[in-house]
């Protein structure tokens, strides 16, 4: 949470977001899963491994809000399951559309590493001999 009209909006975001991620991970929605990558990419022989991390501040009303509301439409039985009231629901929708909310996004995380070539594998030619 950055910025909310008030600190019942600020509660009721912090509760959402806490609570839906709490829902995806019961539902088998490994949350480390993106922070074990690298490792794992390095482990199966990539080279070149390399991981960017970003999250941005989402306004309400843009794309990134819009996301939060779908996820709360998709999982809404859950979430309610899981102590969020239809009117929280409710809530939720009109303040994701207030300009005044200013909220962090997803955490993103992006790996890329190469498969190795035979020849980078074999490769014991000195530098500028020829192959």
């Amino acid at each position: 949470m950055i910025t909310a009209p008030s600190q019942d909006d600020a509660d009721l975001f912090d509760r959402f977001i806490r609570t839906l991620l709490g829902v995806l991970t019961a539902r088998g929605v490994d949350m480390a899963w993106a922070g074990q990558v690298h490792h794992a990419m390095t482990r199966a022989g990539l080279t070149g491994v390399h991981t960017v991390r970003y999250a941005e501040s989402w306004t309400g009303g843009g794309y990134g809000c819009m996301l939060y509301g779908a996820n709360a439409h998709q999982q809404a039985d859950h979430l309610r399951q899981a102590g969020l009231t239809a009117g929280d629901l409710v809530r939720l929708h009109h303040l994701l559309q207030d300009r005044a909310l200013s909220v962090t996004s997803y955490p993103f995380v992006s790996v890329r590493g190469q498969r190795p070539t035979d020849a980078s594998l074999t490769d014991t030619a000195a530098p500028g001999a020829q192959r």
